[in-house]
């Protein structure tokens, strides 16, 4: 079964703006902001395997990972990654937008995931519907731990 969510938000953080471009531009850092990480795993030439701990639905279970390309650019405030077709069951892809607004630092997050899992045939309209909000909450969990280490929030 396949399902899909995506993701937009917008943080307001106390940091400077090149502070906060260093916190999201190193992958293992930020990532380890992430609910249930296992490992993240540095492949090289910006290539990183997130390896995630079980996401739990109702009456069913199931492992997550997938590798990622990611892309750097300071002087544009960016780091963008996709998944590399083929490494996991999950294929995501987003941004992060590091920029000064006012006096303040925004960091506008995009994420479009897709989970491809098996699913026993009676679960699925089940997994189906309460998929995408548990894979919402997570974001949530994460982006709201990189805004409190940013002394910030979720706007």
């Amino acid at each position: 079964m396949i399902f899909s969510s995506r993701t937009q938000r917008v943080l307001d953080v106390g940091w400077s703006v090149e502070r906060a471009f260093d916190l999201v531009a190193n992958v293992p850092r930020s990532a380890g902001h992430f609910p249930g990480l296992r490992g993240i795993d540095d492949l090289g030439g910006g290539v990183f395997r997130w390896r995630l701990g079980a996401i739990k639905l109702p009456g069913y279970s199931f492992d997550a990972g997938y590798t990622a390309r990611y892309t750097f650019d300071p002087v544009a405030g960016t780091v963008t990654w996709k998944s590399v077709p083929g490494a996991g069951n999950v294929q995501e892809e987003g941004s992060w937008l590091v920029q000064a607004v006012g006096p303040s630092t925004h960091l506008r997050f995009t994420s479009t995931l897709t989970v491809d899992t098996p699913v026993p045939r009676l679960m699925e309209r089940v997994v189906k519907k309460a998929a995408p909000g548990v894979t919402n909450r997570l974001m949530a969990t994460y982006l709201a731990k990189i805004a409190a280490t940013m002394d910030g929030q979720l706007t």
